[in-house]
């Protein structure tokens, strides 16, 4: 709310004793108003309200009047008891000010990471039988090293027996039958050729020449097919062979063996049913064992392949071994936030195996900040 000073008090006397033309009414020499004396006070009151009603107005609407007035009068100034709002600055320059004022967010990456992981042998077969049969023999146990080729379990099966016995009698009498066509190839072409002669001389027909050299064709003809025969039955007597000789179950590796599920007299499927169980045998090699790890993925923009730490097996925990990364995962874990490390171990523990529990530490490198923006602007 503005307040009239009194400076303003005394123009407004004074701009009402101009618009008065009687003589001021002292209380000491009262006298009885005229008309005119009337309405010349209406008029200056009129004229005293609008006054004060256009200073008001001025004052409301422009609070630096008083202030400008004051200076024209001599007067000092004073402060006007209302300001004006200040005026709203663009939006870009409020949005300078406030980038200005945050801080800069950096994501620290740590000096190290550390993780836990499992001792892996990633050159690992599980073998099956191809046929259905009982066992008769196993001749390994777990933790025996065996050689590429070696026999390790040992299957029979009737029906496959029974197969080669009859692939054998087949390739027998195919080869038989093969040596009677071509006996009665060689009589019938014989014959032929005699007739041939006897034809010049007039003793034989041409019609009886003619019987001759179709019996002689026919007899060619059998031996082909006898052939023919006779390399079938080779075939199945192979594959006769090969299947009884899958009943031998191999190992297709050198290394260690892990598991032995095989018992003798046991009856076990063929590979179709027996895929759904865990094998018959499960065969590593020793000499390529990694650890693999997660990580935290915050320590990502510090590792790279080839890069060194150390590892500790919690069965050989005084004997720590150096470490290199190998692979790197190529997608982050979402749900756990870690990225996934395979790991190459350096003179680790002589008993070290498949499965033990590993602990590693890993000196991350600086990243380059302009390598790591170069990588990000290629992404999609």
């Amino acid at each position: 709310m503005n307040m009239i000073t009194e400076q303003e008090r005394k123009i407004a006397q004074t701009l009402r004793s101009l618009s008065d033309d009687a003589p001021v009414d002292h209380p000491t020499n009262r006298m009885q108003p005229s008309a005119r004396q009337l309405f010349s006070r209406k008029r200056g009151f009129l004229l005293t309200a609008g006054a004060f009603l256009i200073i008001g107005s001025v004052v409301f609407l422009e609070p630096d009047l008083p202030a400008a007035f004051h200076e024209i009068l001599g007067a000092p100034a004073e402060k006007p008891l209302t300001q004006a709002a200040p005026r709203p600055e663009p939006d870009s320059m409020l949005e300078g000010k406030v980038k200005s004022l945050q801080p800069a967010i950096r994501v620290a990456v740590p000096a190290q990471v550390t993780g836990s992981g499992y001792v892996v042998a990633p050159d690992k077969v599980t073998l099956f039988a191809q046929y259905a049969g009982r066992i008769t023999e196993v001749s390994v146990k777990p933790g025996d090293k065996v050689t590429s080729g070696q026999a390790l379990v040992t299957l029979d099966d009737l029906e496959l027996r029974l197969a080669v016995q009859q692939a054998i009698a087949s390739r027998k009498a195919a080869v038989l039958a093969l040596e009677a066509a071509r006996i009665a190839s060689s009589d019938k072409d014989a014959t032929f050729k005699r007739y041939i002669g006897l034809n010049k001389r007039g003793i034989v027909s041409d019609t009886e020449l003619q019987k001759a050299k179709v019996a002689a064709l026919k007899a060619t003809n059998m031996v082909e097919q006898a052939r023919v025969a006779a390399d079938k039955s080779a075939l199945d007597l192979r594959d006769a062979e090969a299947k009884r000789a899958d009943l031998i179950i191999r190992s297709p590796i050198s290394g260690t063996v892990l598991q032995v599920a095989a018992h003798k007299g046991d009856r076990v499927p063929d590979f179709a049913d027996a895929i759904r169980s865990n094998g018959l045998v499960a065969i590593a090699r020793f000499d390529q064992l990694v650890i693999d790890t997660d990580v935290a993925e915050k320590a990502l923009g510090g590792l790279t392949s080839g890069l060194e730490g150390e590892a500790t097996l919690d069965a050989f925990a005084n004997q720590p071994f150096a470490v290199a990364i190998q692979r790197i995962a190529p997608e982050v874990n979402s749900a756990k936030g870690t990225v996934s490390l395979r790991l190459v171990p350096k003179n680790p523990p002589v008993g070290i195996r498949p499965g033990m529990a590993a602990r590693i530490r890993i000196i991350l490198t600086k990243p380059d900040p302009s390598s790591n923006q170069q990588q990000g602007t290629q992404q999609p």
